[in-house]
């Protein structure tokens, strides 16, 4: 496999130029990338030079910055050209492979060559100066560490700077494709790992010049080794949550590649267990001719680097960390070690860790602001860098995956494992050879390498509109209700009456592992946007039902969708009985809809999405189309009591039109002038509107807009002169 981490040899840019070279001739010529639905936009933003390997983003000048494996750092300018800010000759790292920023300062990762038969790793940082230049000087150095005279020298690469500007977390790769010999031609006998290669280490932001030792005691006793075991993880991201993440390649044998989520102190299992599979070397007699795994075209074949290893070393006296389990329906394709044959992971249920042999996964990136849509938010993005292969392609790559692409990933914390499983969407494909990303609002850059016009592209994610305070609906939770029928539900005696905690939802999607042995009722209306035949989908873990009445009123709904066993988040295709008929809705009109959840155990999970007329998805439904259920009083609705509809003497504050439709105009004279409230909930205490207001001394009015409000009973709160004065108003639609 030829892939970025097996281009460079001895650290010399020259051998990654021939590679190149040879890509050029099998790789097709460069289209557009293509999104997979219509709200994700492509476009190119420039071309870059070849060999181009990070993308950052400066916070100082707002600018992308990318930098050239041959030490070149370059600024994106407004006009979307670029310009060179440094060299080698400025930051002395020869191999370079990452960066970050924070503030004025850029630091840079990479190694340079020792001696002969050795590297060093580096970070250095360039503080920024008034006249626009950088002062340069060293953060950290390694001491010698032994590479080799094959394409596995991984070295340092992956940087990011921790959430709370503290650390810089550091990856260095491997030196060996799976824990193999390599010598560098005699010159280094018996040499496997070293204490400096395959591991994550951290160091304070202030470090100054700091040197770091080829011993792993000392790396501990000084604090600077967090975790060991992985064999590369080129790209590390932390999440909105402060979870720190490693993607990697998994070596020349059909093993999946990894995304791991890095904890201090975790080892990682690498060069004993790569992607959930054993190395067969630590066996005694394997034998390579009857591996099926291994492909003839890699070069560890070709070099003899599978074999019968009486002293591969033993298994570290320690638990071992596996990685994301992905639970589909993408980049999940693995080998059959029994017959060869290609298949797919969660078709056959297999707990796949993570990813399609040779994707060699980079550019992982979060919505850590939390600003795309709901299908989105919060959520992960990582591109295959590597192209799909065929059983007749010149190289490898990943198998029945076209790699080269975009995919959205979703994280799903499971508390039996301690870990976090994985659903994976794909969302652009056509890429050549993509290497790193940068995620700006909305935005994710996209830095290629290969091609032979190698460009940043920018991919527009859809964001997220803002939800007004009345645009949601209700979440009724049962605790302590076993079973896994909806019935189970229906049938406790706390329901529907006394649930156990009433939360809100901005989209039609409930939290992911709540827990266990619970029971859900969502409630709340939908308005339809536009008139025409809609359709609806409903996925759940472990069995629920999706109603939709035929106008506003609970009276006329019906069962149009359910699921009686589990679905995995979001994941509408499992049973015919999650999508519905066709429903002709009205523009503007609110329809009542609920679902009803049971979950017994596992990952538990509820969520509905639903076609529009001009065939756009919302998945899941979102805010601007929700607003809250409220129960209607019967009797009172039918006429209007003199405590209702009166302007109530103790407050003299007055409610008009009462019964009102979509306007509540509140007048009242106030004593003194200064800051007020007014607020509404309805008769059970549920808050649907706040807002804080100006007061002047003398006669006050203000409307509220109470369009999205639903029909019945509100308690208005008005707050001046240091009381708060009640009323109540009708709803009528």
């Amino acid at each position: 496999m030829i892939n970025i981490y097996k281009s460079i040899q001895a650290g010399r840019f020259f051998l990654w130029l021939a590679i190149g070279l040879l890509m050029a001739n099998v790789v097709s010529a460069q289209s557009v990338p293509a999104a997979t639905r219509s709200d994700i936009k492509v476009t190119a933003l420039l071309n870059v030079p070849s060999g181009c390997s990070r993308l950052a983003r400066d916070p100082v000048s707002g600018h992308l910055f990318f930098v050239n494996q041959n030490g070149d750092v370059y600024e994106v300018l407004a006009n979307n050209t670029s310009v060179k800010r440094a060299t080698k000759a400025d930051h002395n790292i020869t191999l370079l492979q990452g960066m970050a920023f924070k503030g004025n300062t850029l630091f840079l990762i990479g190694n340079r060559n020792a001696d002969s038969i050795s590297y060093e790793g580096k970070i250095v940082k360039g503080v920024l100066q008034a006249n626009g230049t950088r002062v340069w000087s060293p953060v950290l150095t390694t001491e010698k560490y032994g590479y080799t005279n094959t394409a596995y020298n991984h070295g340092y690469s992956g940087m990011v700077i921790s959430p709370d500007s503290n650390y810089i977390f550091l990856s260095s790769g491997s030196r060996t494709d799976h824990g193999e010999i390599q010598t560098r031609a005699g010159l280094a006998p018996g040499l496997r790992e070293q204490p400096l290669t395959s591991a994550i280490f951290r160091i304070p932001i202030n470090s100054n010049n700091i040197i770091l030792p080829n011993d792993s005691a000392q790396q501990v006793a000084l604090g600077y080794l967090y975790a060991d075991g992985t064999r590369n993880s080129f790209d590390l991201a932390f999440d909105r949550n402060g979870n720190l993440y490693g993607c990697e390649n998994s070596g020349d044998r059909d093993d999946p590649d990894e995304m791991n989520w890095i904890r201090q102190g975790r080892f990682y299992g690498f060069p004993w267990v790569m992607g959930g599979n054993e190395t067969p070397m630590q066996f005694a007699g394997y034998d390579p001719s009857k591996d099926k795994l291994i492909d003839p075209r890699s070069t560890g074949f070709k070099k003899g680097f599978f074999y019968n290893d009486p002293t591969y070393p033993k298994r570290p006296n320690r638990t071992f960390t596996g990685p994301i389990i992905n639970i589909g329906a993408y980049a999940d394709k693995y080998r059959d070690p029994a017959t060869g044959a290609i298949r797919d992971a969660n078709g056959d249920g297999l707990k796949f860790g993570t990813f399609t042999s040779h994707r060699s996964p980079l550019g992982l990136v979060f919505d850590r602001d939390s600003l795309l849509t709901d299908e989105f938010k919060g959520h992960g993005f990582v591109m295959g860098w590597t192209k799909g292969a065929t059983p007749t392609s010149v190289e490898m790559g990943p198998f029945d995956d076209p790699g080269q692409d975009l995919l959205h990933i979703q994280l799903i914390y499971d508390a039996a494992t301690d870990n976090y499983k994985m659903q994976t969407q794909r969302i652009v494909g056509g890429f050549n050879n993509p290497v790193d990303a940068e995620m700006v609002g909305n935005i994710i850059y996209v830095l290629e390498l290969g091609g032979s016009s190698p460009k940043i592209w920018k991919v527009e994610m859809p964001k997220a509109v803002a939800c007004d305070a009345n645009a949601y609906i209700t979440r009724e939770q049962y605790n302590n209700i076993t079973g896994s029928k909806v019935s189970d539900l229906t049938s406790n005696s706390n329901y529907p009456n006394n649930p156990s905690s009433v939360t809100r939802l901005t989209s039609f999607e409930a939290p992911i592992g709540v827990g266990d042995n619970y029971g859900v009722r969502i409630r709340g209306y939908v308005t339809a946007p536009a008139t025409g035949n809609y359709t609806f989908w409903l996925a759940a873990d472990d069995a629920a039902e999706l109603w939709l009445s035929t106008d506003a009123t609970v009276a006329n709904k019906r069962k149009i969708a359910s699921t009686t066993a589990y679905t995995l988040s979001r994941v509408y295709t499992k049973y015919p009985s999650q999508k519905s008929a066709t429903i002709r809705l009205t523009a503007g009109r609110k329809y009542y809809i609920e679902a009803l959840h049971k979950e017994n155990g596992g990952s538990d999970n509820l969520s509905v999405k639903w076609q529009l007329p001009n065939g756009t998805t919302e998945l899941p439904i979102p805010c601007s189309r929700l607003s809250p259920y409220i129960q209607p009083n019967t009797l009172q609705t039918l006429a209007i009591d003199a405590d209702t509809a009166a302007i109530t003497p103790e407050n003299s504050v007055q409610i008009y039109p009462n019964p009102a439709n979509s306007v509540i105009n509140i007048s009242f004279k106030a004593e003194t002038a200064g800051n007020g409230e007014v607020y509404l909930t309805t008769l059970q205490g549920l808050n649907v509107y706040r807002s804080a207001i100006k007061i002047n001394k003398g006669q006050n009015t203000l409307t509220v807009n109470s369009s999205k409000f639903g029909q019945g009973i509100y308690v208005v709160h008005t707050r001046y002169d240091g009381g708060d004065h009640v009323n109540k108003v009708i709803i009528e639609k």
